[in-house]
């Protein structure tokens, strides 16, 4: 491998030019307009339906008086997992989302414009069990158009030596060796139909502080299997990847140049064609393996997107998603299925400003199929008491790191 492009280099290389700098990421024209419509079409991306978030007659009804967004579209708003740097120069490295850690002061409103921010924040290596491994952390806030804060993210992005001793596909190379799809017994296919026809919503029927109890389980929902058509259609509807990146053919080959440069590229070794984007790892059968792994696998943020889902559905219209930190640990190939279930692992008051608010802390549990652990994650929810609801925006400063310049 060439003297200068492994991780540690890297490592130093990106903090010696871009700590501190707004991240060159997909990035939507600002300040960017949230109709009900580009709602919908996150909605449909990470498979919720709930009428809160879907609906724009059933959201004036409710406490907020309008039709708001998953709390999680945020991360669709600014996509925020740091790739800055892994483009401009041939690192031979593989990256992997790593997850998010997100908190939000307010609800996302259908008709306010938004503008956001993403600096790199840190950067430092690790050892684990598949070699060195660099973690890189990006801050970003977003805003309304009357310049109140409504959200930030601690977004983490994976980077790995790519080994020298094998070419890409080749034994000794892969980082997951799953090449078929999993197959499923009619008993899980009933079990993930069943789930689906099963899973709904609180909505109006408020949930109260008062009635959680440390212990409770909160309803699993299934998301899977993972077809390509799901891929399709995440990447097609989630607003900040959709528009900043859309394009087929020659606006496709444009802009893949255009976005991060010719190290972003790919040569498809089916067809020879040069100009494949690193975006198109995912989906492809033959360039995943440049990517270590043997079938077409998810994005990580639309996994842990989903994960918000099995929050928003049982806290109800009233409830406000206020943290939520999700881990990436393992890739959802395609065939997976992730299961989400959680569990109530603490309730309290809590006082921010002088308003005082019910709190409850829930485990969130991501399994696949095989019963693996792939999306572990940690959120605390707002509920209301009888006669009290909870007030947004929450009375509290939050800090987001400002950027000292763009990364070029």
């Amino acid at each position: 491998m060439a003297e200068g492009l492994m991780l540690k280099d890297m490592e130093k290389h990106i903090k010696e030019n871009y700590i501190g700098k707004e991240v060159r990421e997909m990035r939507l024209p600002e300040p960017f307009p949230l109709d009900w419509i580009r709602i919908k079409f996150y909605c449909d991306g990470i498979s919720d339906d709930n009428p809160l978030f879907t609906d724009p007659a059933y959201g004036p009804k409710t406490r907020w008086g309008c039709l708001i967004a998953p709390p999680t579209i945020i991360s669709a708003v600014r996509y925020p997992q740091p790739h800055s740097g892994c483009f401009d120069k041939p690192w031979k490295v593989l990256n992997f989302v790593g997850g998010n850690e997100l908190e939000w002061v307010d609800v996302f409103r259908a008709g306010d414009r938004y503008t956001t921010s993403l600096v790199l924040k840190d950067v430092w290596m690790k050892h684990g069990g598949k070699g060195d491994l660099l973690f890189m952390i990006a801050e970003g806030g977003v805003w309304n158009q009357h310049g109140d804060l409504i959200g930030k993210q601690d977004a983490m992005q994976i980077q790995v030596d790519m080994p020298e001793e094998a070419k890409a596909g080749e034994p000794g190379y892969m980082l997951y060796a799953k090449e078929e799809p999993y197959k499923y017994s009619q008993k899980e296919i009933e079990e993930i139909t069943t789930a689906y026809d099963a899973e709904t919503q609180r909505g109006s029927k408020t949930l109260y502080w008062d009635e959680v109890n440390v212990g409770d389980k909160l309803p699993k929902i299934a998301r899977g299997p993972l077809t390509l058509l799901d891929q399709i259609t995440y990447r097609g509807h989630g607003l900040c990847m959709a528009i900043a990146w859309p394009g087929t053919f020659k606006i496709g080959y444009k802009i893949g140049k255009a976005q991060f440069g010719e190290y972003a590229l790919r040569t498809n070794p089916t067809t020879n064609w040069p100009y494949e984007s690193t975006e198109a790892e995912h989906n492809d059968i033959t360039l995943v393996r440049a990517r270590g792994l043997g079938l077409p696998f998810d994005y990580g943020a639309q996994r842990y997107e989903m994960a918000g889902t099995l929050i928003t559905n049982w806290m109800g219209d009233d409830g406000f998603l206020r943290r939520m930190n999700v881990q990436i640990r393992k890739p959802c190939n395609l065939g997976d299925t992730t299961w989400f279930s959680g569990e109530v692992v603490k309730k309290y008051k809590v006082t921010e400003g002088e308003v005082e608010y019910g709190a409850v802390d829930i485990r969130i549990d991501g399994l696949n199929q095989r019963g693996e652990m792939t999306t572990p994650g940690t959120t605390t929810a707002y509920l209301p008491s009888p006669g009290r609801e909870v007030t947004v925006p929450i009375p509290v400063k939050v800090d987001v790191i400002g950027s000292t310049s763009i990364i070029q």
